[in-house]
């Protein structure tokens, strides 16, 4: 059994190995804010606008007490999309998306922080505020996840210091905390 996960293993490694050395990376994103982390969380999550690329999301702490904000660049062309400030939750814990509002645009979740810790819900589409939502837990991690509810939305999982918790990928409600068993 050893060998052959030592034979998958080695495959894996080989083709990374080709598609790497086939892959020219032509753009730079720069930042030239010096108090912003830029690339402090880095992530491939969706295709917000539509254009069949893959779009990256950055997060970017600021020096400022738990400030930062989070940049949508085009996979395509690296052009910056939209730009969202907020206090990010933690050291921005991740990013997830959805699509809170049916349009077939996948939504931007985004872990906040103020006196509160919440989630703010922007579309994809335009970058709008679709929503905020206070959740009842400090925010360690986030994701989307499989509809839960029945409303044909996936739905958003908040890993917490207390307690975990899903949420409505709709409009943020609790469905449940997964300290309580269903």
């Amino acid at each position: 059994m050893k060998k052959i996960y030592e034979g998958v293993f080695l495959l894996v490694v080989i083709l990374s190995a080709v598609s790497y050395a086939q892959v020219t990376f032509p753009y730079v994103i720069q930042n030239n804010d010096s108090t912003v982390n830029l690339g402090f969380s880095l992530y491939g999550l969706a295709d917000v606008n539509h254009d069949g690329y893959r779009d990256l999301v950055i997060s970017a702490i600021s020096s400022g007490l738990l400030s930062g904000k989070v940049f949508v660049h085009s996979g395509k062309d690296f052009s910056r999309l939209y730009t969202f400030i907020y206090r990010l939750a933690g050291e921005n814990y991740g990013l997830a998306c959805v699509d809170a509002n049916q349009d077939e645009y996948p939504d931007i979740v985004i872990p906040c922080r103020d006196s509160s810790e919440y989630i703010a819900v922007h579309s994809g589409k335009d970058g709008s505020l679709i929503y905020q939502k206070e959740v009842t837990t400090r925010i360690t991690s986030i994701n989307s996840i499989s509809d839960f509810n029945g409303d044909g939305i996936d739905e958003i999982l908040i890993g917490g210091m207390r307690s975990s918790l899903v949420l409505s990928g709709k409009d943020g409600t609790q469905i449940h905390d997964l300290a309580t068993p269903l």
